[in-house]
């Protein structure tokens, strides 16, 4: 009987705490801890014990400060630290850093962007600050920077233009080609579907001197979307993408294409909050723009856009 009274406790205090925000849950934890500690001296005696035991043989070695040479382009560096004593290396471990350019660009190509949502305001500021202008007159080549795949951007590429669309929700770009957030699918980045890859020899990730497979470096641009239904055959036009477990279901993150008379560059790349902030997603953008609007040529024609 008394056991089951227990349980009965148990499932009370269990559904009490499933319905209380986690913020308060946090505050009880704490609070619950800190009375425990003072109530129990037995028992904090015993922690005291086990964090000698566990942390006995660490010692505090320092701080290592150092000044970043400047530098013109993306560059990765290996900071290797170790603890010695006479010539016997008794700790070793090191960390990877990337450095980028401070600078701003000078001269960037003008831009202009099609946001009806308000989805890229924050970059729209921040590319404003770094020097970006709107075409002025006659420009040759501006670049129209979208979040929705509208008739204003499909306009502009019949004309001839250049566009971006950062996407990160669900659109349909033509029959069988379509933006798929990746949340809720098995694309969504457990183990076995957060393989991005990036083709390092070509723009605009020539400039980035990291690997096929993408570390730490793109944490704060990784793709919340995939780009699906680009042809096998037209996947040379594929930038950068992810592939599904082992090396199959590859989709697009960044996918060059004609439509019309104009070029598209189709980006799902997390850089719409993050361009000002973090220096990758900065240096993407910036290399992004400025691949726009040089004379690359897409073999791959989005469907339905011949004229």
């Amino acid at each position: 009987m008394l056991d089951y009274c227990v349980y009965l406790l148990y499932r009370a205090a269990l559904g009490i705490i499933a319905i209380l925000p986690l913020s308060v849950i946090f505050f009880l934890g704490k609070l619950l801890g800190f009375l425990a500690w003072i109530a129990l001296p037995n028992y904090r005696g015993l922690a005291r014990r086990n964090l000698r035991i566990a942390f006995s043989g660490e010692k505090y070695a320092g701080q290592i400060r150092f000044l970043v040479p400047a530098t013109g382009s993306p560059s990765a560096h290996t900071l290797t630290a170790r603890v010695s004593s006479s010539s016997k290396i008794i700790s070793e471990n090191a960390v990877q850093l990337f450095f980028y350019p401070k600078k701003l660009p000078e001269l960037p190509p003008p831009v202009s962007f099609e946001d009806p949502g308000g989805k890229l305001r924050r970059l729209v500021n921040e590319m404003h600050a770094r020097n970006y202008q709107a075409p002025l007159g006659s420009v040759s080549f501006p670049v129209l920077i979208a979040s929705s795949f509208d008739n204003k951007v499909k306009q502009t590429l019949q004309d001839g233009g250049r566009a971006i669309l950062i996407a990160n929700d669900r659109q349909t770009l033509a029959p069988g080609l379509e933006i798929l957030p990746r949340a809720g699918s098995d694309l969504d980045g457990n183990w076995i579907s957060s393989f991005l890859w990036v083709r390092k020899d070509r723009e605009p990730f020539k400039r980035f001197p990291f690997p096929t497979l993408p570390g730490f470096e793109t944490q704060a641009v990784t793709p919340s979307a995939v780009v699906d239904g680009v042809p096998p055959e037209h996947f040379a036009d594929v930038l950068s993408g992810l592939f599904y477990g082992w090396i199959h279901k590859n989709v697009g993150t960044l996918v060059q294409a004609r439509y019309g008379k104009g070029k598209l560059l189709i980006c799902t790349f997390s850089v719409g909050t993050t361009y000002g902030n973090d220096p990758y997603a900065t240096a993407f953008v910036d290399a992004l723009v400025n691949y726009a609007v040089s004379d690359f040529a897409p073999g791959y024609e989005i469907p339905g856009t011949r004229q």
